[in-house]
């Protein structure tokens, strides 16, 4: 998700088509990514880029996790 000053509406259909996919999945775990999916959509909202690019780092860093939880041997 790119976020820039003039891009808010563009950011903000990226982060709900990703809560869409992810809820769309049915994964283990997907809870925390979620939240920071959340919070990183507040932020955008509220023009604190700062706080919306941590969260949506937070966000990658539970679906690595996820996926790493969620690999099936080979």
């Amino acid at each position: 998700v790119d976020i820039y000053t003039s891009h808010n509406s563009h950011a903000m259909w990226a982060i709900r088509e990703a809560r869409r996919a992810l809820r769309g999945a049915a994964i283990g775990g997907a809870a925390e990514t979620l939240v920071a999916l959340d919070e990183a959509a507040w932020y955008t909202r509220h023009n604190d880029f700062l706080h919306a690019e941590e969260s949506l780092e937070t966000a990658l860093e539970h679906m690595r996790a996820m996926n790493g939880r969620n690999a099936r041997p080979s």
